[in-house]
């Protein structure tokens, strides 16, 4: 018996996928005079310059005629696995990329807009990715949620008719891989590098002016078995804390904090407050709604030397005190203020709380509009049969009326411009409540909860910036998505050809300085 050297043979066992190649170890051998070939299977090939091959029994791994079977280390498997996974989808979709007809249609305007404008302000330096496969899925992800307000199990339809495929030809949107992205982005790592980034972000964009920041507590009715039971004027609900922090100098969401249990308000702003300080964001005045009004709260921020405004709670003698030597001078027109058109009354004064451990500035409000509304509902909700003359006279007396207390004196325009102004926090809260309505309710895990959560805070991030440009031209955001929306694009072989812009388009590209180009070539690598 004779023995030749041994040979790596290479074969194509698919004749559908001549990309796929397979190896095989061949020793010829004479026995008696026949050829007999003895034969190891390797699998299939991955790298034939490294000689790097994969089997399921072996998973990747490297062989030599010289050396046989090498071992790879993690780094080099994870490597050739990323690599090997990309060609595949690569190699999947140029082969699909056959079929497509030229009379293909696809939604263009949206997702090309908002890629464009990602780009172009730089947002991608937020991110971190491992992988060009995380890349895609996140941004189309969050594209997804920019454009529809639909849950991610509809993903995939929206993908496979829009022009995301294009632009993100990687992105996988199986509820596994949806569900592995959430918790990537829901862990604390995740969490606080984003903001770090995010921090250098808005001080790049030109934040030169004083912080003014509002942090709001939201509870959802939400049924998911992460919220716990809370009950509230014996109405019993289930909530979570979010905490969000926006500056109202500029109209933009700074950070969120996600809580899976009702925390104490006290523990929550010490801890909100810490966090933020450590992301070097400076805090030059706080607004906080009458949740946060306690003893130890105030004590905390006057300790801090942070200024600050908070609404002050109805349910306490110093509210009783302020109301009844206040009212029956209130609509002097000494203490007349007009704001935004309306005619709003307002009395100064100074107050100590806690057995006079703090001092603060009390501005007691009385807006009419408020106080209409107040004795409507008090009509509703009150048999005036069982109710005192007394006690409807000094029930009336708190319709319209808030209390504001202050650390600072501020000027009275001042005050109500940050009491008033609002509409990013609603709007923020209006969204979300909406995003966590969609979501499905088998969310268990607070990890994923919090991953979706970030999704629709960096969301609204790119929606509050791209309105900002628009409102500059006087264009609405909703309605120049709803526009955009039905603008599409034919494919072709080569080419992707977007309809003709109407000049709502093309004011809305102006806006965002960016315009729809005429063509776009179809490369095999993105497709």
């Amino acid at each position: 018996m004779s023995t030749a050297k041994p040979f790596i043979r290479l074969e194509n066992r698919n004749k559908k996928r001549p990309e796929l190649i397979y190896a095989r170890v061949c020793t010829p051998q004479w026995v008696d005079k026949k050829k007999i070939n003895n034969e190891i299977w390797l699998g299939r090939v991955v790298n034939i310059e490294n000689s790097v091959f994969y089997s399921r029994e072996k998973g990747y791994f490297r062989y030599t005629i010289e050396d046989k079977f090498i071992k790879l280390t993690d780094d080099e498997i994870k490597l050739y696995k990323d690599a090997d996974k990309t060609t595949n989808i690569k190699k999947k979709k140029e082969h699909t990329s056959k079929s497509i007809n030229h009379q293909v249609a696809i939604q263009f305007g949206d997702i090309y807009i908002i890629n464009e404008f990602i780009t172009n302000n730089n947002f991608l330096s937020l991110f971190e990715f491992s992988s060009s496969s995380e890349r895609d899925t996140i941004l189309s992800l969050i594209a997804f949620k920019i454009i529809n307000c639909t849950e991610y199990s509809f993903a995939q339809e929206w993908y496979n008719t829009s022009y995301a495929k294009f632009l993100y030809p990687l992105a996988q949107f199986s509820p596994k891989k949806i569900n592995q992205i959430l918790s990537m982005m829901g862990t604390e790592n995740y969490h606080r590098n984003f903001f770090i980034n995010y921090a250098k972000y808005i001080k790049k964009i030109g934040h030169s002016s004083p912080t003014l920041t509002d942090i709001n507590c939201l509870p959802n009715d939400t049924k998911h078995n992460i919220t716990v039971l809370n009950i509230h004027n014996n109405v019993i609900n289930n909530q979570f804390s979010l905490i969000l922090l926006i500056d109202k100098t500029i109209q933009f969401p700074i950070y969120y904090q996600y809580l899976p249990k009702m925390i104490l308000k006290s523990l929550q702003l010490r801890d909100i407050l810490y966090n933020i300080k450590n992301l070097n964001v400076n805090i030059d005045m706080l607004v906080l709604d009458n949740e946060y009004y306690s003893e130890e709260n105030l004590t905390f921020l006057n300790k801090s030397k942070i200024p600050f405004i908070i609404s002050m709670n109805q349910n306490g003698s110093p509210f009783e005190f302020l109301i009844t030597k206040s009212a029956p001078i209130i609509k002097k027109p000494s203490n007349s203020f007009y704001f935004e058109q309306r005619e709003i009354f307002v009395i100064k004064t100074q107050i100590e709380l806690f057995n006079s451990k703090i001092q603060l500035f009390a501005y007691v409000c009385l807006d009419p509009n408020k106080q209409y509304d107040d004795y409507i509902e008090y009509q509703s909700e009150h048999d005036y049969s069982k109710i005192t003359d007394d006690q409807f006279k000094q029930d009336c007396m708190k319709h319209g009326i808030f209390i504001l207390l202050s650390t600072i004196d501020l000027q009275i325009d001042k005050l109500l411009n940050f009491y008033y102004s609002r509409p990013s926090i609603e709007y923020l809260l209006d969204i979300i409540n909406t995003d966590l309505n969609l979501l499905s309710s088998k969310t268990t895990n607070h990890i994923i909860f919090n991953g979706y959560l970030m999704i629709s805070f960096i969301s609204n991030i790119i929606i509050h910036s791209i309105e900002k440009k628009l409102k500059e031209q006087n264009l609405s955001f909703s309605r120049s998505l709803y526009n955009l929306s039905h603008h599409f694009a034919r494919i072709y072989r080569n080419n992707i050809i977007p309809n003709l812009s109407t000049n709502t388009i093309k004011d809305i590209c102006k806006a965002l300085e960016t315009n729809i180009p005429i063509k776009l070539p179809i490369q095999l690598n993105n497709i």
